[in-house]
């Protein structure tokens, strides 16, 4: 019984179409080019990227709050964005540790 049930939740796994994080979501990894009010522009390894910066951007850094201002040119970071009216609207820009910042345990 327990047998046709685990091979039944493992058929079901199987068909059902992967999940996304967020659907028609960008996502890039890169070092950051450019940071203004109104953008971001990071060097990705396909190329430079561009997105736009709204209020309803949230930034973090290593897991914490951060603000637009935290942001050097050079830092690696990720950003999370959606495609809307042809340009690309960031939701989140994540960023690593500070530079020279101890690590944590």
């Amino acid at each position: 019984m327990r047998t046709a049930f685990l091979a039944t939740v493992a058929v079901a796994l199987l068909a059902a179409p992967p999940a996304q994080a967020h659907e028609g979501g960008v996502d890039a990894k890169g070092t950051v080019q450019v940071v203004t009010a109104e953008r971001i522009t990071i060097e990705t390894a396909q190329g430079e990227k561009s997105f736009e910066l709204t209020p309803a951007t949230s930034f973090a850094r290593a897991g914490s709050p951060a603000r637009r201002e935290d942001l050097r040119p050079g830092e690696r970071v990720v950003v999370h964005a959606r495609e809307r009216n042809g340009r690309l609207e960031a939701i989140q820009v994540r960023a690593g540790p500070a530079r020279g910042a101890a690590p944590t345990r």
